[in-house]
């Protein structure tokens, strides 16, 4: 069958043998090469179509890829330029996820005996349903973050061809987004699609360019007039909003109309902070607030579903089951089997005898070990062909491998230890300078500390050793000697805490020593 789109046909069915409509007279092959099959939408502006185009001999032919026609329906000057728009748009803009046009699909259609034409665009068929039927068919049940995270990483690399063209949609929400049977997403409706030239910008700042908005997705420079590239970010934020909480952006269990804040995020609990601190970035309440581009918004995107997927793998390593050890022989009975009887020595000899060899040990199962094969029972007798050797992998003995945990506070105490004697031979040295009282010996206790402090820091125990002892030798020599009281305590105090560090520092080393030379 097919339909008749003149306006004033009052029986628009038509059979496919037929070129011009039976009651109205007007053509039905559109263009010489389209067929109206089905009516399959209508709104205040027009109607859409499903369309079948027959084959050709010249020029493109894309006579399997089903199609539907747009015809505007209302003749106001503005809806003609947008409509117009939206023609000229898609057929520059070329991506899976943008419906495609060819460069012939917008043209004017005269019905007979009327004096007003109609406007018709021919274009790719999206299969599927859009974002807002989605949830109503899930009944409003929030998306995953793993799904959001791929929704937007699809609709920023659509965002990212409309605008590298130089364009904007200023009409992004879930009903102009389209989900394709195999989980592509199409962005749809292109006819408020503004070009960023200068003549928008004059219109701009004269405040005559057309308002398009969709409430609780627009915003609000956009409702003045002054919509910029960022405001599609505003609405793809508001978008995903309505997918990961199942509720309308203005819904007043998030909408805050006295701070015209979105406070969300208490309904998406299962939303990562990084994920959710991305969509409120992109519906900031000022364009300059939010991403200057679609490739910053990208590689924030890349970052997430790296993060997401580290998540994933540490998720799963910790909750795989740990593998079941190999089986170990099996231990002897309690009480083990008697020997089978021998035959008794009075046998009477012959040509071929039984080489004499011991009873086996019953007592005791075969022993396993890692350089030799399981040893068979010796009342076997010998042969040429011998069982192959074999190791018990569980029964090796662990590869030498010092503990990480010791060998980790180890290496803390060593750096402990030789930051000490750094600070100590600092200390020194300022003494020493200063030239106070004794400053020859000052000099010799400069290049002794130094040299134990580079000692301990190469692990050396023989210097950690000597320099606990020369301190202790020199907080006692200062007790002991003739100074004051105060003296002495500052003395003792100061050289206890550095005895201390050094102490630390000499089991460190023999620790450290001892866990990586054990075999």
């Amino acid at each position: 069958m097919t339909l008749c789109i003149a306006p004033q046909c009052s029986k628009p069915d038509n059979s496919d043998d037929s070129v011009f409509c039976q009651t109205c007279g007007s053509e039905l092959l559109l263009e010489g090469r389209y067929r109206v099959t089905k009516l399959i939408g209508q709104g205040g502006f027009g109607k859409t179509y499903e369309v079948r185009e027959v084959a050709r001999t010249t020029g493109t032919s894309n006579s399997g890829i089903p199609k539907v026609l747009k015809v505007l329906t209302d003749q106001q000057p503005k809806a003609v330029e947008l409509f117009t728009r939206e023609a000229q748009v898609l057929s520059q803009l070329h991506h899976p996820g943008i419906p495609h046009v060819d460069t012939d699909g917008h043209f004017i259609f005269w019905p007979r005996d009327s004096q007003t034409a109609l406007h018709c665009l021919i274009m790719e068929k999206v299969e599927g349903l859009d974002l807002c039927g989605y949830m109503q068919q899930r009944q409003f049940r929030p998306i995953s973050e793993q799904l959001a995270l791929e929704w937007l990483t699809q609709i920023m690399i659509i965002l990212n061809e409309v605008h590298a063209q130089q364009f904007f949609h200023r009409d992004i929400k879930p009903s102009n987004i389209m989900l394709r049977p195999d989980g592509q997403l199409v962005l749809i409706d292109f006819g408020a699609v503004r070009a960023v030239t200068q003549t928008y910008m004059e219109k701009q700042g004269a405040q005559r360019v057309t308002g398009i908005h969709s409430m609780g997705f627009t915003p609000s420079e956009q409702m003045n007039g002054q919509a910029v590239m960022q405001s599609d970010f505003f609405a793809l934020g508001r978008t995903f909003v309505y997918l990961l909480t199942g509720k309308e952006p203005t819904d007043s269990s998030m909408y805050d109309p006295y701070n015209d804040q979105c406070r969300w995020q208490a309904l998406a609990t299962h939303i990562s902070p990084p994920f959710a601190n991305l969509v409120d970035d992109l519906m900031a309440r000022l364009p300059k607030d939010r991403p200057a581009n679609t490739q910053m918004i990208l590689q924030r995107l890349r970052d997430l579903d790296q993060d997401l997927e580290q998540s994933r793998q540490q998720t799963e390593v910790s909750q795989a089951p740990s593998p079941s050890p190999l089986p170990y022989p099996s231990t002897p009975p309690v009480s083990p089997p008697q020997p089978p009887p021998f035959p008794s020595s009075n046998v009477p000899p012959t040509d071929i005898q039984v080489p004499s060899e011991p009873p086996p040990d019953y007592a005791q199962p075969p022993q396993f070990t890692s350089s030799s094969s399981p040893q068979v029972s010796s009342g076997l007798p010998s042969t040429d062909i011998q069982t192959p050797s074999y190791s018990d992998p569980l029964s090796q003995p662990p590869l030498s491998s010092p503990p990480a945990k010791a060998l980790e506070e180890a290496n803390q105490q060593i750096k402990r230890a030789w930051i000490a004697g750094l600070v100590s031979a600092i200390i020194t040295l300022i003494a020493a300078l200063a030239e106070v009282e004794d400053s020859n010996s000052l000099w010799i206790a400069v290049l002794l500390i130094a040299g134990f402090t580079f000692g301990i820091y190469k692990k050396i125990r023989a210097c950690a050793v000597l320099m606990l002892a020369y301190w202790i030798l020199s907080t006692l020599s200062a007790v002991l000697g003739p100074d004051d009281g105060a003296t002495k305590v500052f003395a003792l105090g100061f050289g206890g805490v550095f005895i201390y560090f050094f102490s630390q520092g000499v089991r460190g080393t023999f620790t450290h020593h001892r866990l990586t030379h054990t075999q």
